[in-house]
C-alpha cells in the first residue's frame, strides 16, 4: 500500500506540474502581448512574468516531489495517466489479497488504505481530462 500511495502522490505531483507549466505558458503569451501592444499597461505586464515566474517555479517544485515519490515506489513511469494505471491495479491487487486474510484490525486498516486510495485515484484520474 506504501507503494500505492507514493504512487498516487508522484500522478498528483505530474498533474500539478503540468497545471503549472500551462498557467504559465498563458501568462508568458499574454505577457508578449501586451508588450507588442507598444509598451502600453507595463505594470500588467510585470505582473504577468511575475506570475508566470511563480507558477514556474511551482511546477519545478511539483516536479521535484513526483521524481521524490516515484523514486520511492520505485517506478520509471513519469507519465500521469501511466503511473494512475499501475496504482489501481497494485491497489487492487491488495484488496484481492486481503479477502483470503484474517479479520483483524492490522487488515481493516489496510481496506480503509485501499479504500481511500481508490477514491484519490478517481480524483486524480478527473483531472487527467481538464489537461
Amino acid at each position: 500500500m506504501d507503494k500505492v500511495e507514493m504512487l498516487c502522490l508522484g500522478a498528483e505531483a505530474l498533474l500539478d506540474q503540468y497545471q503549472y507549466d500551462q498557467r504559465a505558458l498563458e501568462l508568458l503569451d499574454r505577457a508578449q502581448e501586451l508588450l507588442e501592444e507598444a509598451g502600453e499597461d507595463t505594470a500588467a505586464v510585470d505582473e504577468l512574468l511575475d506570475c508566470a515566474l511563480e507558477l514556474e517555479e511551482e511546477a519545478r517544485a511539483a516536479a521535484g516531489e513526483a521524481e521524490r515519490t516515484l523514486g520511492l515506489a520505485a517506478s520509471g513511469l513519469r507519465d500521469a495517466a501511466g503511473v494512475l494505471d499501475l496504482a489501481e491495479e497494485a491497489a487492487m491487487q491488495v484488496k484481492a489479497a486481503l479477502k483470503a486474510e484474517e479479520p483483524s484490525a492490522e487488515v481493516r486498516g489496510l481496506k480503509e488504505r485501499v479504500r481511500q486510495v481508490r477514491i484519490k485515484i478517481t480524483s486524480l484520474r478527473s483531472r487527467l481530462t481538464e489537461k
